[in-house]
């Protein structure tokens, strides 16, 4: 989830939180650099997410670029979000 953009050109100074819903939970989360096609030619990031016994872990699976976002988590219904780093 991140903010309203008018365009990619914005999305390097967004910030990116995941909202865990229930006790604990997984994902693969992608990210290219939103204006070329590199990712054809396997250029991206990918990361392996989990949330479990009250923690937030991740695992750079495929990471071709340095992460250029602010990212967080927040758990659903409990309110602030807390920072991550991918």
């Amino acid at each position: 989830m991140t903010e309203v953009m008018q365009n990619t050109g914005e999305y390097e100074k967004k910030s990116i939180m995941f909202k865990v819903f229930g006790k604990s939970a997984s994902c693969k989360y992608f990210e290219d650099d939103g204006i070329t096609f590199d990712y054809e030619r396997g250029k991206y990031n990918e990361y392996e997410l989990s949330f479990a016994q009250g923690k937030f872990s991740s695992k750079a699976v495929h990471q071709d670029y340095k992460p250029s976002h602010k990212y967080s988590y927040e758990l659903a219904g409990e309110g602030s979000p807390k920072s991550l780093t991918l």
